[in-house]
């Protein structure tokens, strides 16, 4: 399989159904890069925020504020462990150019798809927590 890439991993008219997959897949594990290093920001500045002498001087539940600090640290080794997959799997699909039969490309496509959805799930737990802590900030305030 021949796959062609410009600069802008734009897809030309020689390129097959196979190339332009890749090229796809390929994309998408760079912006799973991108969105999972902003969270990993997010995530950090929201520590911060609940650490701060601020978030200290606000008549806080200790228990609700202990759970969050806990729940946060979870959800940042999470984060950091699935943008170390993305990488790995990043790795990978360069095998899939390896790949001479139908059977090696499915099991990439597979483990790629079934990553995408353990990536989607984690993406859901960011997202309720964020709204948790800004729910107890403003509620606590």
């Amino acid at each position: 399989m021949k796959i062609h890439y410009t600069m802008e991993n734009t897809v030309k008219l020689h390129d097959d159904d196979e190339s332009i997959l890749i090229l796809t897949l390929n994309k998408e594990l760079k912006d799973w890069k991108k969105n999972l290093d902003f969270i990993e920001k997010e995530l950090i500045f929201l520590r911060s925020l609940l650490e701060s002498t601020l978030a200290k001087s606000l008549n806080k539940n200790k228990e609700d504020k202990s759970y969050l600090h806990n729940t946060l640290k979870k959800v940042l080794e999470n984060n950091k462990m699935f943008y170390n997959r993305t990488i790995n799997f990043t790795n990978k699909t360069l095998e899939i150019r390896e790949c001479e039969d139908m059977h090696c490309e499915a099991y990439f496509f597979n483990e790629h798809f079934e990553f995408h959805n353990k990536l989607n799930k984690h993406l859901e737990k960011v997202r309720n927590l964020k709204l948790i802590i800004f729910n107890f900030l403003e509620k606590n305030n």
